[in-house]
């Protein structure tokens, strides 16, 4: 492959460097140094780190559409995977573009580049540019945002010919040379902290319930699915110790609530956290198990025993108490999959735990209860990951 004049061909130490998957990485004309170039640089040394090799091809192409349609050309002319560029966006921010070969989307993630920081945001775009290409070799899922096609971009076509073992859905895209044509291997569609499949939560989970108990702890367990990005449903589960209400005659009060969640996530930081507003409702099965005294004198107080000073037996009852809660909360990311969570809700009951005509075994809830927690979330990518263009069954090469 016989370099053009304006392009500079970055290799890595592999004895057959033709063999390896091409990236074109498009850099300003701009001096050499410019903040974007400086990002451009650093970015084409940490792709070449992870095995691609690497074509830096100068352009000067100022506004977005422009460079879409360069990238479209240069995914032909250099057999490339994809193509990258990085170009500012306001004073305070860098935006990191990929061009997918597969299905030719495009798609975009955001770097803060904030003044007296230009070392740590030269690094995060480095990081961004180099993971979005491994995600791509590897068949992954980028952890970018798409940017929106124009209608001139996607073209449909006849369905797939008879020699396709396994049918499925397929989207059509112009190549650079104007003929559709089908994608030819896996999916790719972005996944980020807000555009995961399923998370699952564990963490410390606190709050109010009556005058008779004012705290109560739990450990929080929960499963959510994102049906679209940053929109998730989910199920929990709060597992709740024991708690003694009284001594005597005892009353013992447990509680084993089942909740239902969603809400909404609002990114900040260039996809550093978000913030979380949402709802849940709870199922709270709640059993409470006291003495009955022994005689007519129970009625006297909570406190006082039969004459004899003795209590019978024991009895219990349950009742599902049902609550619903506005929440409002903040996560922030700590690595690509793992976030740490801090949430808060009112959670106000819907009804009442019944006394069952024994005033000994009474515990009135708070008409608003307090809730909140703190915990940990794992992202589990699903084999179809949201806003995902579907692909045919993957093919040889024949380009």
């Amino acid at each position: 492959m016989a370099d053009a004049p304006h392009a500079e061909s970055i290799r890595g130490a592999q004895k057959n460097p033709s063999e390896r998957p091409v990236f074109v990485l498009m850099a300003p004309e701009a001096a050499t140094g410019s903040l974007e170039a400086r990002a451009a640089t650093l970015a084409a040394a940490h792709i070449r780190a992870g095995g691609a090799a690497i074509h830096v091809v100068r352009s000067a192409q100022p506004s977005l559409e422009a460079r879409r349609a360069e990238a479209r050309a240069l995914l032909g002319k250099w057999t490339a995977r994809g193509v990258l560029w990085i170009q500012p966006e306001a004073a305070d921010k860098l935006v990191v573009y990929l061009l997918v070969q597969d299905n030719e989307r495009t798609f975009r993630r955001e770097v803060a580049a904030p003044d007296g920081q230009t070392a740590a945001a030269l690094e995060s775009v480095a990081n961004v540019a180099a993971s979005s290409a491994m995600d791509v070799l590897e068949g992954r899922a980028v952890a970018m945002e798409p940017v929106e096609a124009a209608a001139t971009d996607i073209v449909p076509v006849a369905a797939q010919s008879e020699e396709v073992v396994v049918p499925a859905p397929s989207v059509s895209v112009v190549s650079a040379g104007g003929e559709a044509r089908a994608p030819d291997r896996g999916v790719v569609s972005p996944r980020g902290p807000e555009a995961e499949r399923f998370s699952l939560s564990a963490g410390y989970a606190g709050g109010t319930f009556g005058r008779s108990v004012p705290w109560q702890h739990a450990i929080s367990l929960s499963a959510a699915w994102l049906p679209i990005p940053r929109l998730h449903v989910g199920v929990g589960y709060d597992i709740m110790p024991i708690q003694t209400l009284r001594e005597q005659p005892s009353l013992e009060l447990s509680r084993h609530p089942v909740f239902a969640m969603t809400g909404y996530r609002i990114d900040f930081g260039g996809g550093l956290g978000s913030f979380d507003v949402g709802a849940r409702v709870t199922f709270d099965a709640v059993t409470r198990t006291a003495d009955v005294p022994n005689g007519p004198m129970f009625a006297a107080g909570p406190g006082a025993p039969g004459p004899s000073g003795r209590f019978e037996r024991s009895t219990s009852a349950t009742n599902l108490l049902v609550s619903v809660a506005p929440t409002a909360g903040v996560r922030f990311r700590l690595t690509e999959q793992i976030a740490l969570a801090l949430w808060g809700g009112l959670d106000v009951p819907l009804n009442r735990l019944p006394s069952n005509g024994a005033p000994f075994m009474a515990v009135e809830t708070d008409a608003v209860r307090f809730l909140g927690g703190v915990g940990f979330q794992l992202a589990l990518p699903g084999s179809r990951a949201p806003a995902a263009v579907a692909a045919g069954p993957r093919r040889s090469k024949m380009e």
